[in-house]
């Protein structure tokens, strides 16, 4: 039975043959196609992927079309019955095809399946910080979304319902996991589909990172009218700012509020990140936190953006499917 794995690239020269020749060296059994879509890459990946010409299938987009764009793109190339997706910058296990499409035997509703993604071993500072922002579950369970880099969807749902392209960069994942729940379809978590991810390494990717995924998520919240819109830590934040400010403007502040909400902000984070994780690491939480607290910013800062989704959105409720 044939798959269709798509990988959409943009400047990746320095990783994409790590993950082009994890994808094909598959244990899988059945046939199986590999579509990249190169989004204008103007790095040198396009000579990368030539050396894999007999191997896999190319397609360049003449200019920078986006995350999105690309997919879709991939998606009309495909052929297979189902159309698994990685990124240029994770390594897969040799089992993973193999492994990502057996939930499906488990119900006709079943459209979407996602995998495990685990850390490399972190070898910078904001490596360390990004360490389980991909955590979805612990176990094999149905659950709301999943995320892009490991993921597989029924070829003939995709046909029906395309990525939305007016997101670039993140979330597209989740609004298409959210419309569909709304058609009565279903999500799956399998652990044992893994894949490996590299992160952003760099204090400018790491910001860049932060407020795309803020951005990107309060404006899915608002198309699909899923409240609230924004994370319930921005409107806790907000609310910090705005009881400083005001103590501060009627000089009734108490001393060391800024201490207190400083720490109070950490306790609140590191209880979030360790549920998440499951780490119980005390003193790696305490080392990460300055950073972990800046992207958390940052994050806030791209949901605080919604005015503006306001006026790029053509209409403010789900689609009728």
């Amino acid at each position: 039975m044939l798959i269709s794995v798509v990988i959409p690239v943009y400047n990746r020269k320095d990783f994409i043959r790590q993950c082009l020749e994890s994808v094909l060296r598959q244990d899988f059994k059945g046939d199986y196609e590999v579509i990249v879509v190169d989004d204008g890459s103007t790095d040198g990946t396009r000579e990368v992927l030539k050396e894999f010409d007999s191997q896999i299938l190319v397609h360049s987009n003449q200019t920078n079309r986006g995350l999105t764009y690309s997919r879709n793109k991939g998606i009309d190339l495909s052929r297979g019955k189902w159309v698994a997706f990685t990124d240029s910058d994770c390594i897969v296990n040799e089992d993973w095809l193999k492994e990502l499409i057996k939930p499906f035997t488990i119900s006709s509703q079943l459209a979407v399946v996602g995998g495990r993604i685990d850390d490399p071993v972190s070898k910078t500072y904001w490596e360390l910080v990004n360490k389980g922002a991909n955590f979805i579950a612990r176990k094999d369970r149905y659950v709301r979304e999943i995320l892009g880099c490991n993921m597989c969807f029924r070829r003939e749902f995709l046909l029906k319902n395309k990525f939305d392209e007016s997101l670039k960069y993140a979330g597209d994942e989740v609004d298409l996991c959210l419309k569909a729940r709304r058609q009565g379809y279903r999500i799956y978590y399998y652990n044992s589909a893994k894949v490996i991810h590299y992160h952003r390494t760099t204090f400018r990717g790491a910001i860049i990172q932060a407020f795309r995924f803020g951005y990107s998520r309060a404006y899915v919240n608002l198309k699909n009218q899923v409240f609230p819109y924004v994370n319930y830590g921005t409107v806790l934040l907000m609310a910090m700012a705005i009881s400083i400010i005001a103590r501060r403007i009627f000089l009734i502040g108490l001393p060391g509020e800024f201490f207190i909400a400083f720490l109070f902000s950490f306790l609140l984070l590191s209880g979030y990140l360790n549920s998440r994780s499951g780490s119980k690491e005390a003193m790696e939480s305490i080392i990460t936190y300055p950073g972990h607290l800046l992207l958390f910013l940052v994050f806030c800062f791209g949901n605080l953006m919604l005015p503006f989704y306001a006026l790029r959105l053509n209409h403010l409720k789900p689609e009728v499917d």
